[in-house]
């Protein structure tokens, strides 16, 4: 996936509901969307190098895709959600800058289970819950399991990447072995 489109959503506070909360759930929408499709979308949040408070740095999706068409169809699919519709301000798919100062990987960054394939994990576990305490996450709900778990978001910066390639995940989050690179603007 070459990311030469985006499109913003920008989130905004949904009564008692905390921006990462609601970003949490418009996450699962976009989840939903990836999980039915053929088209891959890359996700990313622009402020995420330039602040620490979680508000700022999910309070703005930026998806992207090889079209601008490929966008209008994400939002078309993603609109009709009241979460969208009511607490979210929708951008128009626009041409994404063909060179960066730099540019950022977004990868999601897994803490393992206790127990893996009969086995202990060997202290791992808690050395990645550690790194992941300093870690900018979003709080998720998979309705498949009924169970609340966090998307920990690692970056990894370059100035100048390979560009094309690389693999997504169905929340539009980079493979750590083979990242897309995404221009921060």
């Amino acid at each position: 996936m070459k990311p030469l489109a985006y499109v913003d959503f920008i989130l905004s506070e949904a009564g008692d509901m905390a921006i990462p909360v609601l970003a949490g759930k418009v996450l699962g929408i976009f989840h939903r969307v990836c999980s039915l499709g053929h088209i891959t979308y890359a996700m990313s949040f622009p402020r995420m190098l330039k602040t620490d408070d979680p508000a700022e740095i999910f309070g703005t999706f930026r998806f992207f895709g090889e079209t601008k068409e490929d966008l209008a169809d994400l939002v078309k699919k993603m609109k009709n959600d009241f979460l969208i519709r009511d607490y979210t301000i929708v951008g128009r798919p626009r041409s994404a800058p063909e060179s960066s100062d730099t540019w950022v990987s977004f990868t999601r960054f897994r803490i393992p289970k206790e127990i893996r394939s009969g086995r202990l994990n060997n202290g791992s576990r808690e050395y990645r819950y550690n790194l992941a305490a300093s870690m900018p996450f979003i709080p998720c709900f998979s309705s498949s399991t009924q169970q609340n778990f966090r998307i920990y978001i690692e970056t990894l910066t370059e100035k100048d990447p390979k560009k094309g390639g690389g693999t997504l995940d169905t929340y539009g989050l980079s493979h750590k072995r083979d990242p897309i690179f995404l221009p921060l603007f």
